[in-house]
């Protein structure tokens, strides 16, 4: 898969990466984050694709707001895809599970209420909400993806909820901004 510009750092969203201090890695190849979705979407993998990694260790409202700094290349054509996991503690993952761990399953449905209702704040403040979040969130690279997706929706946007299996202790909701899925 390509870079999404003719030549580095210029193109959709060059002034955001500047802003944010971001730099672009040529040497480095998709995660499996994106390169697990993209393959599915894109099997040809005939579409440019940036990936931007995540510094884990910034607050949520960094995110948060470089989700926000991204929402004009919408305008512009550029497909944003936040992939990670709504729930993802894999040191409690049952493969044989039958039923999501209780625990697992509140929080995704809690999340996705909050999604729904635009709590955004709630979102972002992830880390202040409760013991099954804390579960479901023991480190924050694979909850992260979705501060930026929600930074995006815009007022009056559509937004849907889809693949919201809860399996054991992953959950995989994903969300769709600007059209019903």
């Amino acid at each position: 898969m390509g870079a999404a510009a003719a030549r580095p750092g210029t193109g959709p969203g060059a002034e955001v990466g500047a802003a944010s201090g971001a730099g672009l890695d040529t040497g480095r190849g998709l995660d499996h984050g994106a390169w697990s979705v993209l393959i599915a979407m894109y099997p040809e993998a005939d579409v440019p694709v940036v990936q931007l990694s995540l510094a884990s260790r910034r607050r949520s409202t960094f995110h948060y707001d470089l989700g926000k700094a991204l929402a004009p290349l919408r305008d512009e054509g550029v497909l944003i895809i936040g992939s990670g996991n709504v729930v993802h503690n894999l040191a409690h993952f049952d493969y044989d599970a039958t039923a999501p761990d209780d625990w697992a399953a509140r929080c995704d449905a809690e999340i996705r209420r909050r999604i729904l209702a635009r709590d955004h704040e709630a979102l972002v403040a992830w880390q202040m909400l409760d013991a099954d979040m804390r579960l479901a969130v023991p480190t924050p690279e694979h909850y992260l993806p979705l501060l930026y997706v929600v930074a995006l929706h815009g007022k009056g946007e559509p937004i849907s909820l889809f693949n919201t299996k809860v399996m054991s202790s992953i959950s995989m909701t994903s969300v769709l901004i600007g059209r019903e899925a």
